[in-house]
């Protein structure tokens, strides 16, 4: 199956875009981070930076709940689109989610870690920083790494690939 078989078109990506900004948390968009470090749990071998869950992913998207143990979807980090037979991300669709504290509601297992970014790090121009206006339960506060404008997922993820460059295991 080619990865665009499934692909929706930019229209169909907008309209779910507008769809899920009536249910989305508030956020500001911020050029650099405005705390000293920012968090992200990756795997031991790897920051996992540019994995980001889309509407053609492979990965499963259902998962088990650890607590209920019920079945539960997914949901996609980021609105794909296809143009010119190439895979595009739709800008401000989401993104890639750090956090301004190491979160106690994820935990790990033998081989995840927690790496962080830290304030003067340098984000490419096309990157934006979504931040929620709003803390969670626990008073933290929720980034993503979003695109700035419509962009191939190859440049997306080359430029995520340069800022998780500059993160550090803990």
């Amino acid at each position: 199956m080619s990865t665009l078989e499934t692909t929706m078109t930019k229209s169909q990506a907008k309209s779910i875009l507008r769809e899920n900004n009536k249910i989305a948390k508030a956020v500001i968009y911020l050029k650099k981070l405005d705390k000293e470090m920012i968090y992200r749990m990756g795997k031991k071998s790897d920051n996992r930076i540019t994995r980001v869950r889309h509407h053609e992913d492979d990965r499963p998207m259902t998962q088990v709940n650890r607590r209920t143990k019920q079945i539960e979807s997914k949901r996609n980090e980021i609105i794909t689109y296809g143009e010119n037979n190439k895979l595009h991300v739709l800008e401000k669709s989401g993104g890639v989610s750090l956090f301004d504290a190491i979160s106690p509601k994820l935990k790990l297992n033998r081989k995840d870690c927690w790496y962080f970014l830290p304030k003067n790090a340098k984000i490419p121009k096309e990157i934006i920083i979504a931040k929620d206006i709003e803390p969670d339960a626990y008073g933290h506060f929720h980034y993503a790494l979003q695109p700035a404008y419509n962009m191939l997922m190859s440049t997306f993820k080359e430029k995520l690939t340069e800022i998780g460059d500059q993160m550090r295991a803990i």
